[in-house]
């Protein structure tokens, strides 16, 4: 069922008139955060002064040294486990810093994070190796310095390969489906190398199918390399999307075939090339949906290689296509499918293998 919906996903985001909308979305979203953004001069940091100066910028210790011991009692007040938790998820903070923020808090007070995800987020959000090794070597902390395998997979779809690493040598929680997923539909090559070599329990089938279908080749050939099995679902999710270098490696490479929704996605999404290379090339054949969808989206000349070379036909009702067609190509796609059927000759070289460096 999740294969399936992939294949949804890639049919929805090769419509140009969706993606567009979701990209215009996207940019109108983006253009209304960066309102929001102001620059700060360090002057109005200071004069403003409080536990902000250290939960909400990365100064470090040569700086902080010279106000946190002024501002100790309103740390206190305002709680130094939050304060410093904060502080210790940005970026570019120093274990040094930290070691001395530590140190400047009163003899009563013992830092506590107040995030139980404190070691997920140290991971994943700062993804500060250092910092991760740090705290993981206070034993007064331990008891709140837990994480699941949700850890790693997310330190895996961001590429932090460095805490991967540090997680499977040091940790014993391991990962899900969802690490290899997440590093290669992001193209993180040298994370899924690693899952491979070390995590045989992160691959499924599901990962060829996301590989095929978001066109990482690389990956693909890496997994075929291994030996690792797939569906028939990812010759259908590289159609789908249009990739035919893929589509081709896996029918001369592999033996686990495709469905009818290849050629039925690949009509309907615009991809000539793919529909006519699995019409030459493969048995599956198509059908009634390739060639309705590729007319209710006014693909004209995939209608046209359609109507001329398969035999599955179309199940709509032309009278009402007018109310979604404009009537220049309505008047076009009428003519095409009134046309007699002339089948194109098969290219000469479409049976040449594609060995397992096409590219």
């Amino acid at each position: 069922m999740e294969e399936k919906k992939d294949i949804l996903f890639f049919s929805i985001f090769r419509s140009l008139v969706l993606k567009q909308s979701i990209f215009r979305f996207i940019d109108n979203h983006k253009r209304k955060y960066v309102n929001y953004v102001r620059w700060v001069q360090g002057k109005d940091i200071i004069a403003n002064g409080g536990v902000a100066m250290i939960q909400n910028y990365t100064f470090n210790w040569d700086f902080l040294q010279h106000y946190v011991p002024k501002m100790m009692d309103e740390i206190v007040r305002h709680d130094a486990n939050a304060v410093i938790t904060k502080y210790c998820l940005r970026k570019h903070v120093t274990v040094e810093t930290v070691k001395s923020l530590l140190a400047a808090l009163p003899d009563k007070l013992q830092f506590r994070p107040i995030n139980s995800r404190f070691m997920h987020d140290l991971c994943v959000v700062s993804g500060n190796l250092e910092m991760v090794q740090f705290f993981s070597s206070l034993e007064s902390i331990k008891m709140y310095f837990w994480c699941d395998v949700r850890t790693m997979d997310d330190a895996s779809r961001y590429g932090k390969l460095s805490i991967v690493k540090y997680l499977h040598f040091n940790r014993s929680e391991g990962c899900s489906p969802e690490a290899m997923v997440g590093a290669l539909m992001n193209g993180h090559l040298e994370v899924v190398r690693f899952l491979l070599d070390h995590r045989p329990e992160s691959y499924t089938n599901a990962a060829m199918t996301k590989a095929c279908g978001s066109g990482h080749f690389e990956i693909v050939k890496l997994f075929h390399d291994r030996n690792l099995t797939c569906t028939k679902l990812a010759m259908d999710a590289a159609a789908t999307s249009g990739h035919l270098n893929i589509v081709k490696f896996l029918h001369f490479n592999r033996s686990e075939g495709a469905t009818t929704n290849a050629m039925d996605s690949a009509a309907a999404c615009g991809n000539l090339d793919v529909v006519r290379f699995l019409h030459f090339n493969r048995t599956e054949g198509a059908t009634v949906k390739a060639l309705s969808n590729a007319i209710l989206v006014n693909r004209n000349e995939m209608v046209s290689f359609l109507h001329h070379n398969r035999s599955e036909g179309h199940n709509i009702n032309i009278k009402q296509l007018p109310q979604t067609i404009q009537p220049p190509s309505f008047k076009l796609l009428l003519q095409i499918l009134d046309q007699p059927k002339v089948p194109e000759t098969p290219p000469s070289n479409s049976q040449q293998p594609q060995h397992i460096n096409n590219k």
